[in-house]
């Protein structure tokens, strides 16, 4: 690993000053100051699971990522850190955006696609890398429909598959930045409620990707967990 991540593990226990910085952020167009950046939710480092979502949501309101008190959050904590054998406060929890999309942007996301890669682009390289870099996770995990894990491989030029589809569930060794470690893509939490369980959103893609994360994705992602060597 690269001598920032090496620096990072003698900080446990210490929350970094670039926590308290992200909230006074002002380096992107989608600064709203209603709706303050979004900081991640830390543990004591270095972290085993690092796991990045998209952005905090407009349907939700929300304190932290993944709020536990929303749908989404609710299902991280039932079908990710449950089965994982994980707690809340043994795990990184971050949004690749800090701030809300704006509405008029949200509703139109191709025809904008430029502009919001721009705004990824900046909240990485001025976050994400120091969030990496502090967390030295053993594993990343990017928790959308490929929208993450697609913006990350444009942003650090990953070598990883082009296709989400062949990407998911699996590990692959990266290097955003200085940080080594393993990426390990997976649906998003609201994705993997299953079928019959609370209200019928998004149903189509549930009934054809729950079955898959429970049977495949997370048991790989636990044994990736549980393994000292990384990939087996």
């Amino acid at each position: 690993m690269g001598k920032e991540t090496t620096i990072s593990r003698s900080k446990i226990g210490i929350k970094p000053d670039f926590l308290e910085e992200i909230s006074s952020c002002r380096k992107c167009s989608f600064r709203d100051d209603a709706y303050p950046p979004l900081p991640p939710v830390s543990a004591p480092v270095p972290v085993k699971l690092l796991l990045i979502g998209e952005n905090p949501s407009w349907a939700e309101e929300q304190q932290t990522p993944f709020d536990p008190r929303t749908i989404s959050g609710q299902a991280l904590d039932r079908y990710y850190l449950e089965p994982l054998g994980l707690k809340r406060d043994e795990v990184w929890i971050t949004d690749l955006f800090k701030c809300r999309y704006p509405k008029d942007i949200y509703r139109k996301k191709r025809k904008y696609d430029r502009e919001i890669q721009a705004v990824a682009d900046t909240c990485a390289r001025q976050w994400l890398i120091k969030e990496l870099c502090y967390a030295s996770p053993k594993v990343v995990v990017t928790l959308s429909d490929r929208e993450v894990y697609q913006r990350l491989r444009r942003i650090f030029d990953l070598h990883t598959p082009s296709r989400f589809q062949k990407a998911v569930g699996h590990p692959w060794p990266v290097k955003p930045g200085e940080v080594a470690t393993l990426l390990f893509p997976m649906i998003h939490p609201d994705i993997s409620r299953p079928p019959g369980e609370g209200d019928n959103r998004k149903i189509t893609v549930r009934q054809k990707w729950a079955p898959r994360h429970h049977k495949e994705h997370v048991p790989a992602l636990r044994r990736l967990l549980e393994s000292p060597r990384g990939i087996t």
